[in-house]
């Protein structure tokens, strides 16, 4: 996961010092905490689970989660679609926290949603 950038990428890379959470100001900035385990992102995983009619998701990371669809007992159609609704969630998660870091424009779980 260290292809994405960051902030505990690009500090490995010795580009940053700073590792915290922009959004957050607590944690270490790095990908899973970015795109499933800030408090936004989980609440947008939970609606988006929630929404698709899926078990909750206990991954540890963001490639579990990607493999995630491939135990459900769902036929490889639906596998597919659940996991084209995973990408955007991410994306959407990952664009929403580029928007803060660069434009100082934070959005809401429920903006995420209506996208």
């Amino acid at each position: 996961m260290d292809h994405i950038v960051s902030k505990a990428a690009l500090s490995r890379r010795n580009i940053i010092p700073d590792v915290i959470c922009q959004l957050c100001s607590h944690n270490e900035e790095n990908a899973n905490h970015i795109l499933k385990y800030f408090n936004s992102s989980t609440s947008l995983w939970y609606a988006i689970t929630s929404w698709c009619k899926l078990p909750s998701i206990t991954t540890t990371n963001i490639l579990e989660l990607l493999d995630l669809p491939d135990s459900w007992p769902f036929q490889p159609r639906k596998r597919k679609l659940i996991r084209a609704v995973f990408l955007i969630t991410l994306w959407s998660i990952w664009k929403a926290r580029n928007d803060k870091s660069l434009n100082d424009n934070q959005k809401s779980v429920r903006d995420l949603w209506e996208r």
